[in-house]
């Protein structure tokens, strides 16, 4: 029992880097969603002017910017619930 126990931390723990990975990854891609709306110095650069065709000013753009944007925090969100669940998780096996 105690060896299994020990696989399951270290696969929640692999789990926990994974959600904070994605978190930091979401967190860039909503930067670069505002640089690039702002037209902010990054949307000069090349691997972002192709880009910007798809989040200019005009109204539909804009649409899926805010949509866009809408997904992603809505992502972290569930990241973090994620973390809180499996941190309170290890915390009740611990005291076990």
């Amino acid at each position: 029992m105690e060896t299994n126990s020990i696989y399951n931390s270290q696969d929640i723990f692999k789990r926990m880097a994974a959600i904070h990975n994605e978190i930091e990854a979401h967190r860039e891609s909503i930067e670069l969603l505002y640089d690039a709306i702002d037209n902010n110095k990054f949307v000069a650069m090349t691997p972002y002017a192709p880009r910007m065709v798809k989040y200019s000013r005009i109204g539909i753009s804009e649409r899926r910017f805010q949509c866009t944007l809408r997904h992603l925090n809505i992502q972290i969100k569930l990241l973090e619930k994620e973390l809180a669940t499996l941190i309170k998780y290890m915390m009740n096996e611990a005291a076990a």
